[in-house]
């Protein structure tokens, strides 16, 4: 593809150009997060929460509120962590290969992003909405994060139909119906995928990789054999439920040795 002009000053490549605008985008998507969270939020308790109070009673109105709120938290909590503690990046070391991009460290499972324009351990994908890329060290708050707002936006569909599918009609409840159904049915896909991808051990890239190049399959192939002990490398347990809970300690793992996966037998 041919380079684009821009303003007529200056020439971008189009890989450049779309690196360029995605991190461009990522702060407006932030502000629509917290748009969109903190108008969902408004509603419920301006114009949900006291329906459910009059017409189901405080007891039953507070424990739905309660299921709500722990949501939430777990939304907030997962998306805070997974901007803070970042994909994790290869430190040196000399049996590490070189990245021809960067020319820095490059382990199994690092793969060079070029928004980011460094090595990423165990890179998945660089998404906008973090305005990083998703790795070794955030992979479970962001996949924990697709879980949570999926729980959170179908909870939201379920409320606010409750209120705007009865007389008198409230516009709030209706848009935010909308807005919770459409981003409902986008999230479940998405989630669906990346939880399929951790049962399998694997990421995007290396799925990619394992279909696309069918003569070297194990080289893409980092399944520890069972869908516990794939979890267990993104959450640091083999519990699910455990997995499932609010954990800010960092993983047992370094990201770029992998001796137990079926990569290295």
């Amino acid at each position: 593809m041919e380079n684009m002009k821009i303003c007529g000053l200056f020439t971008l490549s189009p890989e450049k150009f779309g690196n360029a605008f995605i991190r461009l985008i990522g702060p407006v998507l932030l502000i629509v997060f917290i748009l969109l969270i903190s108008f969902m939020t408004y509603t419920y308790f301006t114009e949900l929460l006291p329906y459910f109070i009059t017409f189901t009673g405080p007891w039953l109105g507070m424990f739905i509120t309660s299921f709500g709120l722990f949501l939430l938290f777990n939304i907030i909590f997962n998306y805070y962590y997974c901007i803070v503690k970042g994909p994790g990046y290869p430190i040196d070391h000399p049996d590490y290969r070189r990245c021809k991009t960067c020319k820095g460290p490059k382990p199994k499972r690092t793969h060079h992003c070029s928004v980011c324009k460094c090595c990423v351990l165990k890179m998945d994908h660089h998404c906008p909405w973090i305005m990083n890329c998703v790795g070794h060290k955030n992979h479970r708050y962001f996949v924990l994060f697709l879980v949570y707002l999926t729980f959170g936006c179908f909870f939201m569909s379920c409320a606010s139909y409750l209120r705007f599918s009865v007389k008198p009609r409230n516009n709030l409840a209706h848009i935010c119906f909308l807005f919770a159904v459409v981003f409902f049915v986008v999230l479940l896909v998405f989630t669906a995928w990346h939880v399929f991808l951790i049962f399998t051990g694997a990421t995007t890239i290396e799925l990619i990789g394992f279909y696309g190049d069918p003569e070297n399959k194990n080289k893409y192939n980092f399944s520890r054999g069972s869908w516990r002990k794939n979890i267990e490398i993104v959450f640091g347990t083999k519990n699910l439920a455990a997995a499932l809970m609010p954990n800010s300690k960092d993983l047992p793992y370094d990201g770029a040795y992998w001796p137990d996966t079926l990569h290295a037998i």
